[in-house]
């Protein structure tokens, strides 16, 4: 495999790919809010994370409408949906796989929805669904797609302007917000904010 932020170079004539880097996490980490985040002890430094994503939440929020939000049931997506249904009421959206248990999160997302109260609605992925969407939702993309991942989103969005809901708020990768400067809610902004307007032109 590819290591993350990686990409491989063939060249015609050569027998072997080269693996070349296009992006190194380290380069991006702030060394002084490094050493600052290491220094302060886990409560004070658990107690700035939880005080920054809920400023970055609720900001997200502040222009008002219907929020929803991608909800997996894994650990990003679900706390980014406890944090929001505390300011403000939310729709949850699923894309559910049935025919793959291992990959179908579904249960998951059932039990965080339940726990937290928030209303969540199932968009069923099937292979004929994906094989009607795949030129749509790449086109909507506005490149090829890099993850399979990418058609739920599209898929989640699309439901989302269906129900009236002005923004999607997905954590997918809320962790890697922790690489930039600090601790600040501008930097620790959920990683996609879909807004669920019409769709892109042909």
């Amino acid at each position: 495999t590819i290591p993350h932020g990686h990409y491989l170079v063939i060249e015609r004539g050569s027998t072997l790919p080269l693996l070349k880097s296009y992006f190194n996490a380290f380069d991006a980490v702030s060394q002084s809010a490094y050493e600052r985040l290491v220094g302060i002890g886990a409560k004070r430094f658990l107690d700035e994370l939880d005080a920054a994503m809920h400023e970055s939440i609720q900001a997200n929020m502040a222009e008002g409408g219907p929020i929803g939000v991608a909800l997996s049931g894994g650990v990003d997506s679900a706390t980014l949906t406890a944090i929001a249904a505390r300011h403000g009421d939310i729709q949850a959206i699923n894309v559910s796989v049935p025919h793959g248990r291992d990959l179908d999160e579904r249960p998951m997302a059932e039990a965080v929805a339940r726990h937290v109260g928030v209303p969540l609605s199932i968009v069923t992925m099937s292979g004929d669904l994906y094989r009607r969407e795949l030129v749509d939702a790449t086109r909507a993309n506005e490149m090829p797609f890099w993850h399979v991942q990418n058609l739920g989103y599209y898929l989640a969005s699309r439901r989302a302007r269906e129900l009236g809901i002005r923004a999607l708020l997905c954590g997918d990768t809320l962790p890697t917000a922790l690489r930039l400067e600090g601790l600040d809610a501008a930097t620790l902004a959920p990683s996609r904010l879909l807004h669920c307007g019409p769709p892109c032109p042909a």
